[in-house]
């Protein structure tokens, strides 16, 4: 990338905040030396953070936000800058005094900066950066005062990026969601499909019954997106899949037959040769999304779960880990040798399990454990190698494992011969260890499911097992439910 005689030192606040915003619709790796000129602005805006407006910091940080910013140089230092300008240019407020001569506070953040901060800021780990919990707090009371300015696109990217954060720990952040719902509703005639699907996603990580208006407002969702079912991406029939399968939409008027027509639209696009447009993401949040209702009552979900394996056997070496795991959780919910393509499926996120062993966090690894115990492993190609690889980064990571990871990792164990899994007997101890120090987060379901694991094996044997037995029958709250259906722990 060439720029003559120039130098990022004659680069102004605007001409930054343009440029990284136009270099952010690009592949910069399609062009020649455009990462060194992202770090020479980065470089150049961190020496001029104090002028920049509220505008020139929603576009950096929007532009910013796309790429992998540990791999360029200066950028962290630079966003750090523009969050804590205080620091810079003597500022009295947070995010104020961003102009060299002149004054610009947060309450001169728009509706449009305000949601580009907060899609910005939702891609990064905000503990990272000294202040930005202050900069949102400002950012989501300001956004209350003025909700009525909000768009439809506005509102999906602010309820998109507060769903990414505890809300509980940013006062206001309450609030700024009912006000968003409430103007959502009155514009719900305006949004599209991508904003359909985030507001659905986002509304779905909460509990819906502590804030007011928005069971009406997903039904109003909902019924526009029946409306616009032909516009659906791929991405937006996955997304708002995974969303509905969180709720009983039985009880959301309209939810069925949306969720009917997002499967219809899915099978009408893998029918027309657009299997490449499901993403490794989409494919495991559409299997997960399935997993959880009765495939019987939907209009051709078999065809289209059928159909998503088929674009996960296409695409099963660009998995991650998380893919992987959501991938097997789903599918051990149904009988493979009913869903053609099914068991070749899973033999191959098997082998792309087994070369992505180290990436595997407690969550992923409790999850395989508990998807391959439903299987007769001797069936699966790599299945008895991958267990073991999984017990070996178990026993690793025991810190990350919580009470339900603890439950369904042990729930799984008892059902293979240990002797014929290396390091198997060692990760139980752990596991029980693991048990001990957070049994009082046990639900009925996970006590239920580790007591039946434990009744399988000696306990006399098993280092701490007496002792977590007896913690988790004192747990007085959960002692009544207890007792469950054989089928919950078969």
């Amino acid at each position: 990338m060439r720029y003559g005689n120039l130098t990022a030192d004659t680069f102004s606040p605007v001409s930054i905040s343009s440029s990284l915003n136009a270099l952010s619709k690009w592949n910069v790796d399609d062009f020649e030396e455009a990462s060194k000129f992202i770090m020479l602005l980065v470089k150049r805006g961190s020496g001029i953070a104090g002028r920049f407006n509220s505008q020139e910091i929603a576009n950096c940080l929007n532009a910013v936000s796309k790429w992998n910013f540990d791999q360029l140089q200066g950028t962290r230092g630079f966003i750090i800058q523009l969050w804590n300008v205080d620091e810079l240019a003597g500022s009295r407020e947070f995010i104020v005094r961003l102009l060299k001569r002149g004054n610009s506070t947060i309450n001169g953040f728009s509706s449009q900066e305000i949601a580009n901060s907060l899609n910005a800021l939702s891609k990064w780990n905000i503990n990272e950066f000294e202040n930005s919990n202050e900069f949102i707090i400002r950012l989501v009371n300001r956004g209350v005062s003025i909700t009525g300015g909000f768009n439809s696109q506005e509102i999906s990217n602010s309820l998109n990026a507060l769903c990414k954060w505890n809300i509980d720990e940013l006062p206001g952040a309450r609030k700024c969601i009912v006000h968003m719902i409430k103007r959502g509703d009155q514009l719900v005639g305006k949004f599209d499909s991508q904003n359909i699907a985030n507001c659905l996603n986002a509304l779905c990580k909460w509990n819906i019954n502590e804030f007011e208006g928005s069971k009406e407002f997903i039904m109003r969702l909902v019924k526009r997106g029946y409306s616009t079912i032909g516009v659906f991406s791929s991405q937006g029939i996955t997304i708002s899949l995974n969303a509905l399968s969180k709720w009983d939409i039985d009880e959301l008027d309209g939810a069925r037959e949306f969720t009917n027509q997002l499967v219809k639209r899915g099978n009408s696009m893998i029918g027309d040769s657009l299997v490449e447009e499901f993403d490794t993401q989409g494919i495991g949040n559409a299997l997960n999304a399935m997993s959880k209702w009765n495939i019987n009552e939907l209009q051709g979900a078999r065809q289209f779960i059928i159909g998503i394996v088929k674009c996960g056997n296409l695409n099963v070496e660009k998995f991650t880990w998380l893919n992987i795991s959501s991938c097997l959780n789903a599918l051990s919910k149904w009988n493979s040798d009913e869903l053609q393509g099914s068991k070749e499926f899973i033999n191959r996120l098997i082998k792309r399990g087994n070369s992505l062993i180290d990436d595997f966090d407690s969550q992923g690894i409790s999850n395989c454990l508990n998807a391959l115990s439903k299987w007769n492993i001797r069936g699966l190609q790599g299945a008895e190698e991958f267990i073991v690889a999984l017990i070996k980064s178990g026993r690793s990571k025991i810190g990350g494992f919580n009470s339900q990871g603890v439950s369904n990792s042990l729930n799984a164990l008892s059902k293979w011969n240990l002797k014929e899994l290396e390091g198997s007997e060692e990760f139980i101890v752990q596991l029980v260890e693991r048990g001990n120090l957070v049994v009082d987060k046990f639900t009925s379901y996970d006590i239920s499911i580790t007591l039946n694991a434990l009744q399988k094996w000696n306990i006399n044997e098993i280092k701490g097992a007496e002792k977590f037995i007896a913690e988790l029958l004192k747990q007085k709250s959960l002692i009544s439910e207890y007792l469950i259906d054989e089928k919950m722990v078969a």
